[in-house]
This record gives C-alpha cells, structure tokens and sequence, in this order.
C-alpha cells in the first residue's frame, strides 16, 4: 500500500515528468536509491547518474527533454567542497530542485547549504523509507508555489494592486505564510512605504525563524534608505543564524567601518579572512588529490606524495569526508611494499574515525603484507568487534580475514571466514587453495 510520501514522488516522476539526476561516489547510496526506484514500481530510466563535470550538461539535457530535474548532489566528493556547485546550478537553472548529500552535518553548515540554494539535505546512511520522506518533501508542490511565482512576475512588473490581491488570496489559504508577508513587503517597498515594508518583513521573519530571506529583505531595504545602523543589525542576526558565509562577513566589517568603528569592523573582516583561508585549503587539497588520482596508475609513487601533500595541508581541517583520500593513499603504498607508512597513515586517520571498521581492516592488511601476522590479527579482531558483517561486504574482505587468522593460528576463526567467503563465491581460487591447507 502506497503511502502519501510514496504517491507524491511517484507523482512526481510519472506525472510531472521528473527525473533524478545522481553525483555521488558512494555505492551504498546509489544501491539504496535504486532500491527506492524498484520499491515505488518506478523504472531506473527516471536515474541518471552523473559526475561533476558531466553534471550542467546533463541538467540541460533533461530540461530540453521536458524533464524536471531534481539533482542528488554529494557536499564533498573526492575532496570537492561542491557548496559553490550548488550555487552555479541554481544560478543557471533557477527551478530545479536540489538536495546536497553527507555524512555528517552541524546546524551551521546546513544553514550555509541551504543559503546557497540546496533545497535539502540527506545525512547518509540513510533508510529507503527516510529517502522517500526526503524527495517528497523537496518535490512537494503546494497550490500556492504558481500564485508566489505570479505576484513575484505582477510585483518586477509594478503591477502592484494585482499583485496585493494575490497576496491576500495566499493569506486566506496559509494564514500563517512567510513568502506571503515578504511579498506584501515587497509591495509597500514598491510604494515607498518603508515602515510598513519593514513591518511585513519582521513578521515574515517571525513566522519563520530559520528562515533567512525576511533579513535578507530587511538588510535591502535599510541600505536603501541609508540606515546602515539597522542594516548592520540584520546583517548580524543574518550571520548568527548562517555564521560560514564570508561574503556576510565582509559586508558586516564593511558596515561597521562606513560607521566609523573601525575595530568592529577589522574583527569582523578578520574572521572572513580566516574562512576564506580554510575554503583554499579545500580547494587546494582537491586539486592536490586530482592530480594524484589522474597520475596514479602511472606514477604511483609521484602520486602518493601528492595525497600525502593533500592530508599534511588540510591538517586540523581534516574529517570524516575525508577517509577516501587515507585510503587511496594506503593502497599506493601497500603497493609500492611501503606497509609501514601505510599503516602510520591508516593509524592517522583513526584519530578522525575511530570506530571505522574498514579503517582497521585496512590496517590488519598492512600488517599482514609487512609479515606482522599477530599485529593484524589485532586490527582484523577490532574491525570484526566494529562490524561483525565485514566479511560479508566482500569475498575478497571474507578471505582476507581468513588468510589472517590462519596466519595466526587460529584454525576455526579462518574456518568460519572461509564459509563467509565461500557463501559470496563458491569457487574463490584462494579460499579454495586455503581450505586445502587448513584441511592439513
């Protein structure tokens, strides 16, 4: 039975000719959003799946097709911060929906999410069910979005009388609508009724309190008249609700100089300094890891000092997001037989994620090349104790396991792997060969 999140995102592919476009790395994401698809009857042709560079045009080949677009975007993929992504995408397409996709999420970054367009936000993992619940929200089309995008177009064209009687309408539906008083403060602007513009907007913002185009609107108008003590003060409240946005920053430090308090106003263009400083990390990091990634095969160990650049310079501004780039880095230098720093590097990134089970695998495996049997045999113990599915998320992880235990002599441990390894592929030449010797 259809539930009412069900019917809408159904409706939405099936009826308004809407199409998911997917920018992610994360197969557990990808495998999930499909399992969606198959729970909804909904056919994968509704899924494409895109990279960053490929993503603007597949946007535009979709709204040429007569599609509605809605992008999945991941926030950091392959060390891309891609938060001025989802401002290109929304400055080139304006109704496209968006929803920005993470691991994990303070309140002020999902401010500054949302702030640059993402119409929501998925913290992964995430449930079929809970993404259901996400996708409908973000698609939902209440009767009022048509009688908003009206007043707006009646409001640029000075046909305001029409335009207030829109709003009224909108009022009698939704009492209580924010985008109503802020349109109705957009109408007294028009007329140069500031007082009663800035009455609008103040209710607006009550109405609503995280919601930031009400101040956005009360800092607009303030300039405009010249009040730059209360443009300063919407500019404030703006930052407290949204603090990561340097630009706001800048204009705060900028306001308070035009007000001549010059030491305000330097503290203020200190700290966007300061964020501006932490976003060219990102940005650095990333372009060290493409380099990496493009030479890797080639140069393996040209690209190992890159990734090992990109780690050293994002330094304390390491995260979660993060643990690809370890990764990518302990394979190249298993590979190049550099186990130990491998395992240094792995035993680094636990101090991010300590309880990541891969992490430690990982580390039990650079152990075992550099013949430490019994050291790995304590990482593979600690990753089982983290996630006792390991071994089922791969019949190379499942065998692995089991050439550890055996290595450490403990016969009915790398047994139970192998059974593991076995139940994923029957016919796993290694398994095979290390059944035989445990058989003696």
């Amino acid at each position: 039975m259809q539930t009412n999140y069900d019917s809408i995102v159904v409706n939405f592919v099936q009826k308004k000719k809407g199409h998911f476009i997917l920018v992610s790395d994360d197969a557990l994401f990808e495998k999930t959003f499909l399992a969606m698809l198959k729970t909804l009857a909904l056919t994968e042709d509704s899924l494409t799946l895109a990279t960053l560079d490929t993503l603007i045009l597949k946007v535009k080949e979709n709204i040429e097709y007569g599609n509605f677009p809605l992008v999945i975007l991941e926030l950091f993929l392959k060390g891309n911060y891609n938060i001025e992504k989802i401002k290109e995408l929304k400055n080139i397409f304006k109704n496209i929906k968006i929803i920005c996709l993470t691991n994990e999420i303070d309140r002020d970054k999902i401010a500054h999410i949302l702030e640059y367009g993402a119409d929501n936000v998925i913290v992964k993992p995430v449930s079929i069910n809970s993404l259901i619940q996400k996708i409908a929200f973000t698609v939902k089309s209440s009767g009022l979005s048509k009688l908003v995008d009206k007043c707006k177009e009646l409001i640029e064209n000075n046909n305001l009388e029409e335009a207030e009687s829109i709003v009224n309408k909108i009022l009698k539906i939704k009492p209580d609508s924010s985008i109503a008083y802020i349109l109705k403060g957009d109408i007294f602007k028009k007329r140069n009724k500031i007082k009663e513009a800035e009455e609008c907007y103040l209710e607006a913002s009550k109405r609503s309190k995280l919601y930031l185009e009400p101040l956005k609107k009360l800092v607009e108008l303030h300039e405009a008249i010249g009040d730059l003590e209360k443009k300063l003060a919407y500019l404030k409240r703006l930052d407290k609700l949204s603090p990561l946005n340097y630009n706001r920053k800048i204009e705060i430090g900028k306001t308070y100089i035009d007000l001549d308090k010059v030491d305000e106003g330097k503290e203020y263009l200190d700290e966007a300094v300061k964020q501006i400083k932490k976003y060219s990390q990102e940005i650095l990091a990333s372009t060290l890891m493409d380099i990496a990634l493009k030479i890797k095969d080639k140069v393996p160990h040209l690209s190992s000092k890159y990734i090992e650049e990109a780690i050293n310079f994002k330094a304390d501004l390491l995260n979660i997001n993060d643990l690809w780039m370890f990764n990518e880095l302990g394979i190249l230098l298993r590979k190049q037989g550099k186990w130990e720093e491998a395992a240094r590097y792995y035993q680094k990134a636990l101090k991010i994620a300590p309880a990541d089970s891969h992490l430690h695998y990982n580390i039990a495996l650079a152990y075992l090349e550099g013949n430490k049997p019994y050291k790995a045999l304590d990482f593979a113990q600690k990753a089982l104790d983290l996630d006792p599915e390991l071994p089922l998320k791969g019949e190379n992880i499942a065998y692995n396991l089991a050439y550890i235990f055996y290595r450490s002599h403990k016969v009915i441990e790398a047994q139970k792997m192998l059974s593991l390894c076995f139940q994923q592929n029957p016919r796993h030449a290694k398994a095979i060969e290390l059944a035989r010797k445990l058989r003696g």
